[in-house]
């Protein structure tokens, strides 16, 4: 009997969620003030939220249409030109499909203006069209994303006889590429003519501790704010490149990047060759539902 298929789509809530934000633990051997509930009150107590969280979750899903029922949108083939106004800056899930309408690859992001704009300079030959399913104001709960993801898979699969759209096959990563890590060239012209010249070569970068592979890694705590940095980043889309001030070849680019910033926290984010600020700069305005003002 065949193996059931691996399906890849890439998670845009990898990153911690922005009310769980990593908190400033003490233990207490002992403790003389706490809260005490029957197991009765606690078991309704349970339940009730549970119950909130299930309807919640059903009304974010209930509201996007199935796959067959949306309008497929046309992706402009000039990069510099704008997006169609129907494809929102919100949170949602999509499908890209290529010019002969054949269906390339089901994704969910926290922005889809953005993913779609990445996915255009990535791989242009095969965004000619997109649909588009938003799930309206609000912050989008992670199962309800899911759920949605599975809904349109699910019809997808049904109507293709089990085929699973190229871009979602487990071998596939042209779709999701991690971020792509830079070294800088500073041999002849130094840190930094090097650092300006990467600034105006680059829309967005991302200057962080550690290998951005690991420092992606949510149990990697050691890299704290890079980790929910990047998260957040790579959750709404951005198309950006990462330094990794660690490496060897990198002795002095923090004093260079003081000088440039005016900060000697990290991360820290450059976009159009200014500096945005770091990981609480990118929090707050995520927070806020403001992070897709930075393209």
């Amino acid at each position: 009997m065949a193996a059931p298929a691996q399906i890849s789509c890439f998670d845009p809530f990898m990153s911690p969620a922005l009310t769980s934000r990593k908190p400033n633990i003490t233990f207490s051997l002992f403790s003389t003030s706490f809260t005490s509930l029957s197991l009765s009150q606690s078991k309704t107590q349970t339940r009730t939220q549970t119950q909130t969280q299930r309807s919640s979750r059903h009304r974010v899903h209930a509201s996007i249409r199935k796959l067959s029922e949306v309008e497929s949108i046309p992706i402009p083939r000039d990069p510099e030109q704008q997006l169609d106004e129907r494809i929102p800056v919100g949170a949602g899930v999509y499908g890209v499909y290529d010019s002969n309408g054949r269906l390339h690859y089901i994704g969910t992001s926290k922005c889809i203006s953005n993913s779609i704009k990445k996915h255009r300079r990535l791989i242009p030959g095969m965004c000619y069209s997109v649909k588009v399913g938003p799930t309206g104001k609000g912050k989008p709960e992670r199962d309800a994303l899911r759920n949605a993801f599975n809904a349109w898979m699910g019809e997808h699969m049904s109507s293709t006889g089990g085929r699973i759209p190229p871009g979602n096959e487990s071998k596939s990563h042209i779709w999701s590429p991690p971020p792509r890590t830079l070294l800088l060239e500073s041999e002849h012209l130094g840190l930094t003519e090097s650092l300006d010249q990467l600034l105006k070569k680059h829309h967005m970068v991302v200057f962080i501790h550690g290998p951005p592979r690991k420092v992606m890694k949510e149990q990697d705590f050691e890299y704290g704010a890079s980790t929910l940095t990047l998260g957040l980043l790579v959750s709404h889309g951005f198309d950006f490149v990462t330094i990794d001030l660690v490496e060897e070849c990198h002795s002095g680019l923090e004093k260079c990047l003081l000088d440039h910033s005016g900060s000697d926290t990290c991360p820290q984010v450059f976009v159009g060759g200014k500096f945005v600020g770091g990981e609480e700069t990118i929090w707050k305005l995520a927070e806020r539902g403001k992070l897709h003002t930075l393209c």
